[in-house]
């Protein structure tokens, strides 16, 4: 070790976030430190320790007491430092990250740090050149993106998105476990979910074209799925709502119903696991080809229909009404196989609502005052409903 040489330091968290900053340089020099001269060492001693707020760090605090405010933009970029006693500093950047004018701070870009040797951005596997808007090597998951160069740096987007190391697929909500446990039972991939989040290694290959679709999902750096499982019985299995932007990264939110899943498998429209894929893929289609929209019809139908490309499920009709039973009006909603009704015509209720007629019209409807009440009878109906 070459004496002189400085060296930091980062303790990080259980999630990999840095808590603090340490630093040091080498010394060999007789009572620094109780060093006797014998080797060359390295002391360490703080800078920073950093509290944060979001995805980016917001607070940094040093061994004086001082604190520093740090304002990040959507893609976690540090554009604003305010100190407690001291000039307040700004930021700007050029689209690819290069800082227009004067020495952006330690964590700047998207969040990132530069290495001063070689003035390359560390974004973690590979390092990225804001020169020219380029990773320095190729993207080890480029069997994914084979329309786009190796070394792109976030789809050529770099205003809207944002390019680091996180891959994420998320099953939320109170039956992610039991969604999961679907899922993993229709793929022969080695899959895991840890924390909600969809977890592959970097070795598994997909054999089919649904399973190599769920690994570009799971593997993208900047389209994050959540499958959000709910409770609400109006969700006829599946719900796309669309993307949004945060942090640099597109999120994509699909809702999904079990009960209503598991009562779509008993008339041969897939299973849960089947759906959990349909609906995972229909949201990263949807995420990757109209980022940051809201639904529309068009966005969903496009998407849906990707999705379908890649695991083909039948697709449903969905008939609601009115009907009497033991002296009250009730609404009933009703799914069947599209496909199957002219050769295998049977329909299953998914849920029911009290009834009401319009005094004017004398059309049924349902009340909206109520919520729905789930179906518990698995009886087949036969077609007409």
């Amino acid at each position: 070790m070459a004496l002189g040489h400085e060296w930091t330091y980062y303790l990080l968290g259980g999630t990999k976030e840095q808590l603090s900053v340490w630093q040091g340089t080498q010394t060999s020099q007789s009572g620094f430190c109780g060093d006797t001269g014998g080797q060359s060492q390295v002391y360490f001693y703080p800078t920073e320790y950093l509290t944060y707020g979001g995805s980016s760090v917001n607070i940094t605090t040093h061994p004086n007491g001082t604190q520093e405010y740090r304002i990040a933009d959507h893609l976690g970029s540090t554009r604003a430092e305010i100190k407690e006693r001291g000039p307040r500093q700004h930021w700007d950047y050029e689209p690819y990250g290069k800082a227009v004018a004067g020495v952006p701070p330690r964590k700047g870009f998207i969040d990132k740090e530069k290495d001063k040797e070689s003035n390359l951005g560390d974004f973690g596997v590979r390092k990225y050149d804001d020169e020219i808007g380029r990773f320095t090597s190729p993207d080890p998951l480029w069997e994914n993106y084979q329309a786009w160069s190796p070394y792109q740096y976030s789809l050529n987007n770099p205003i809207l998105l944002s390019d680091p190391s996180g891959k994420t697929v998320a099953i939320t909500g109170n039956d992610a476990g039991d969604v999961f446990s679907g899922l993993k039972k229709t793929v022969s991939i080695d899959i895991e979910m840890k924390d909600g989040q969809l977890k592959v290694g970097d070795d598994v290959v997909g054999t089919t074209d649904a399973e190599k679709a769920l690994l570009e999902a799971i593997r993208s750096s900047t389209i994050h799925v959540d499958l959000a499982t709910t409770d609400d019985l109006h969700v006829i299995v599946g719900e796309y709502t669309g993307s949004v932007v945060k942090d640099g990264k597109v999120i994509a939110t699909n809702k999904f119903n079990l009960h209503n899943a598991r009562k779509a498998g008993l008339v041969d429209l897939g299973t849960v696991g089947g759906n959990a894929i349909h609906e995972i893929l229909e949201a990263y289609f949807g995420g990757k080809l109209f980022p940051g929209e809201g639904y529309t019809s068009s966005n969903w139908q496009t998407a849906h229909n990707e999705s379908l490309k890649k695991f083909p499920l039948d697709e449903m009709e969905i008939v609601q009404g009115h009907t009497p039973y033991e002296g009250s009006d009730y609404w009933y909603v009703l799914i069947y196989n599209q496909a199957k009704k002219s050769t295998e015509p049977r329909g299953i209720i998914l849920y029911t609502l009290p009834a009401i007629m319009d005094p004017f019209t004398g059309d049924w409807t349902y009340d909206s005052a109520f919520a729905p009440i789930p179906y518990p009878d698995n009886t087949i109906h036969n077609y007409p409903w």
